[in-house]
């Protein structure tokens, strides 16, 4: 059985981990759906409050764990969680600060795009994901030809959240195709 860091803890018979990472001062949490692990910040910094923040989050998320939601309203948080998820992995590298910087700069949308998406409960676009999809993909390439292997090993972490991108495109555009009104029957 894998071993603890002793700032890890588990909530929800073990479904969720509640963690804090090394440069941070709020606890963050992670969980498996449908084999994809989804991270999130807790927004605490108290223990004992980021413990209670699970699963009053999935909850609020139509308790996701549970298989009680809408198959569309997953699919939305998924997309959402998507793209925070790239978000996050781009600023623990550096290559952007902060949210607003992510969504002008990776997703050609305004500053405000992921809380809008979350406020309405849509998913990105698909020109959207093509967008991010396209410039992850130059910049794992790039990197991934340098000599330097600190270079490689990023551009194979960007080449990854391009394939992510790639899986959320091809969903949404099977879901249109499949559309009882667009099958060719």
């Amino acid at each position: 059985m894998r071993q603890l860091r002793d700032d890890t803890h588990l909530v929800l018979d073990g479904e969720v981990r509640v963690y804090r990472r090394e440069r941070s001062k709020r606890w963050q949490a992670s969980f498996v759906i449908d084999g994809h692990t989804i991270r999130i910040s807790t927004g605490k910094r108290d223990l004992t409050e980021a413990k209670e923040y699970p699963p009053s989050c999935l909850l609020q998320h139509h308790c996701v764990l549970i298989n009680t939601c809408e198959t569309k309203t997953l699919e939305n948080w998924m997309s959402i969680r998507l793209l925070e998820h790239m978000r996050d992995e781009l600023i623990a590298t550096g290559i952007v600060q902060n949210t607003p910087e992510f969504c002008r700069s990776w997703l050609g949308r305004s500053e405000g795009y992921i809380r809008v998406l979350r406020y309405h409960n849509t998913e990105p676009s698909v020109e959207t994901l093509s967008i991010c999809a396209s410039k992850l993909g130059y910049y794992a390439a790039r990197l991934a030809a340098s000599n330097q292997q600190d270079h490689q090993a990023w551009g194979e972490r960007l080449g990854k959240l391009k394939a992510l991108c790639d899986k959320a495109i091809a969903k949404q555009s099977e879901a249109v195709w499949r559309a009882p009104e667009r099958m060719a029957v």
